[in-house]
């Protein structure tokens, strides 16, 4: 399980020009640079990451606002229709989660 320490660590490597934000580019950059990992494990990882409840079967907008928030990225109450697009942009099936699949591709150049 990753702790608050370990998903801004992660944070931080992603966030190549440091402004504070995690652009799509950004993570496909993220993605491609560390294609001798493990594509599965890197996947797990960003999943747990995200993954506030530990369900393990999908990541909800109010899991993302939440894990963006506890970091600082975002305000709490003044952003949820920012993560429900982000949700939104690369939710195939359009439940409103992002499943494991649905992160790949995000994460997908």
């Amino acid at each position: 399980m990753a702790d608050l320490d370990e998903i801004q660590r992660i944070y931080d490597i992603v966030d190549e020009n440091a402004d504070g934000m995690v652009s799509v580019d950004e993570m496909h950059g993220y993605h491609q640079a560390n294609e001798e990992k493990d594509e599965s494990e890197d996947l797990l990882e960003a999943f747990r990451s995200f993954d506030q409840n530990k369900d393990g079967t999908y990541i909800s907008s109010d899991e993302l606002q939440n894990v963006l928030s506890t970091m600082g990225l975002i305000a709490q109450r003044q952003d949820s229709q920012t993560c429900e697009e982000m949700i939104c942009r690369f939710d195939s099936d359009c439940n409103g989660v992002w499943i494991s699949s649905e992160l790949k591709n995000m994460m997908s150049p």
